[in-house]
């Protein structure tokens, strides 16, 4: 119930929001946990009436999922079906688990967020652990650009891990 009662809010909050400084409306991201794919059918009736309700466009909305949410075959059909109303899908905190590489794959996604423990080292006073750092950020970054998805870069704290994640070619930063 909670979880029904954060998208519905989360979306007429979203329709309250000033416009983007370029004029366009924002966008909202909606965290999707693994327990709301305990019943798929119901989620999707839930998000379908919250965006009747708000009066939202789906193209505003996105939803993030962790890794665990996509280890059941269900739960795919259900992601195409967001999808084809519009909203965009995100996997949450890739790299701090078990990462099934094959799911980027399989999986209608449009962002990858790279998780800030992939980060964390990129400024490393140690240069090999920095190095190394930097290396796996330019390839996680280059799989996700290579599979067509969006990177986005989550938990950048400090200046150099700003301009060493930019010079990696990153453009979404959190």
């Amino acid at each position: 119930l909670l979880g029904s009662w954060i998208i519905r809010k989360a979306m007429v909050d979203a329709m309250t929001w000033p416009a983007n400084r370029d004029g366009t409306p924002p966008r909202v991201s909606i965290n999707l946990s693994a327990r709301q794919f305990d019943d798929p059918a119901m989620l999707l009736a839930v998000i379908n009436s919250a965006i009747s309700h708000a009066g939202i466009h789906p193209s505003r909305i996105s939803f993030e999922m962790t890794e665990s949410n996509y280890l059941a075959p269900s739960v795919k059909p259900h992601l195409e079906a967001l999808r084809a109303i519009g909203c965009t899908l995100a996997m949450d905190d890739f790299g701090t688990g078990y990462s099934a590489l094959a799911i980027l794959v399989e999986l209608p996604l449009d962002y990858l967020k790279i998780d800030r423990s992939l980060v964390v080292d990129l400024d490393s006073a140690d240069t090999r652990i920095a190095r190394r750092a930097r290396r796996l950020m330019s390839s996680v970054i280059g799989l996700a650009e290579g599979l067509g998805l969006h990177p986005i870069i989550e938990g950048v704290e400090t200046r150099e891990q700003l301009l060493t994640v930019c010079a990696l070619g990153a453009e979404l930063i959190q």
